[in-house]
């Protein structure tokens, strides 16, 4: 599985940041984003929103609002 060999080739603190910690999610976005197979915009909404209040504050929403504004721009696209 990824997670297992990131987890083996990486220092803990990049593959468990410390800011997600503080929040006690149940698992990382990390996890939550590969088992459903999201996309890396879909992705990084998850990753912003789930870490704002304990390290990007507003910058990390607007971040987010950037990649939903992105999901939007992809969507709208289609039907065309």
């Amino acid at each position: 599985m990824l997670l297992s060999w990131l987890k083996l080739a990486i220092p803990e603190e990049v593959t468990n940041p410390k800011h997600y910690d503080k929040v006690g999610f149940a698992i990382q976005p990390i996890e939550y984003i590969t088992k459903n197979e999201l996309d890396f915009l879909e992705g990084n909404v998850i990753k912003y929103v789930s870490r704002y209040q304990h390290k990007g504050g507003i910058n990390d929403l607007l971040k987010a609002k950037t990649y939903i504004e992105f999901l939007i721009t992809r969507e709208r696209g289609k039907n065309e």
